[in-house]
Formats: C-alpha cells, sequence, structure tokens
C-alpha cells in the first residue's frame, strides 16, 4: 500500500529538456567548451579508462556534493556508486581532488593543458 509506483511518473518531454539544461549549466558553468576541457583532462590523469564513465564520475561526485550535508557524506555517497567501483582507491582520490579542483576553478581559462594536467592537480596552491 505504501509503494509509489513510478510507471505513472511520466515527465513531458519539455520538462525533461529543462531540467537536463539545468542540470548541464549546473555542471558546466563555462558552457560546452568547460565540459570539452574536462573531458580532455580527465583523460589525461587517466590514461586508458573509459571517457564517459570518467566524466559520470565527477558529475555524480559534484552533484552529491551539492546534495549531502557535508564532504565526508557526498564523498561516502559517491563511493558507493556503482561506476566508483572501477576506479582503485588512489584513482578514487584523485578523483575526489580533480572534482575539488574543477568546482573551485573559477574561469574557463584557469583550467589547464593535458600537459600540464598532473601538475595543476598536484598544485595545493588557491585557485592554483
Amino acid at each position: 500500500m505504501g509503494r509509489r509506483i513510478t510507471f505513472f511518473d511520466f515527465v513531458p518531454a519539455r520538462e525533461r529538456k529543462r531540467r537536463e539544461e539545468e542540470f548541464f549549466r549546473r555542471s558546466f558553468p563555462f558552457g560546452e567548451q568547460q565540459k570539452e576541457k574536462e573531458e580532455e583532462l580527465l583523460c589525461a590523469l587517466f590514461p586508458g579508462k573509459d571517457r564517459t564513465s570518467l566524466l559520470y564520475n565527477v558529475l555524480t561526485l559534484k552533484d552529491a556534493l551539492r546534495e549531502e550535508e557535508t564532504r565526508e557524506e557526498a564523498i561516502a555517497y559517491w563511493k558507493k556508486d556503482k561506476l566508483t567501483q572501477d576506479l582503485t582507491p588512489q584513482e578514487q582520490e584523485r578523483m575526489i581532488r580533480y572534482t575539488f579542483k574543477s568546482l573551485a576553478t573559477r574561469s574557463l581559462e584557469d583550467y589547464p593543458d593535458a600537459g600540464e594536467a598532473e601538475a595543476w592537480l598536484e598544485d595545493t596552491t588557491e585557485g592554483g
């Protein structure tokens, strides 16, 4: 009796498109160029890993950070995701560092070139 039937959770195409666009703007405030830059950096930082899975991991972690009360809760939630299990513990830590660096980036120009990705990830200075 308390179960909810999701079959009736119909979302009109217009509303679904609006939600997708809102999620994209929230995830990539600098637009399509940011998405492309992030994909390029992720592939440089995680060679041999699937581009789509890498981007999915960043997006789910960003989303968890927006939704959860604390960073620790967000990271714990993210680590439970099935695709996160494809990353080693060291790769998970790198993904977390990458996501925090990405969230702290103030403009598209602040992202490094793929060749500088490793140094950028390790730079702990403010804005670096």
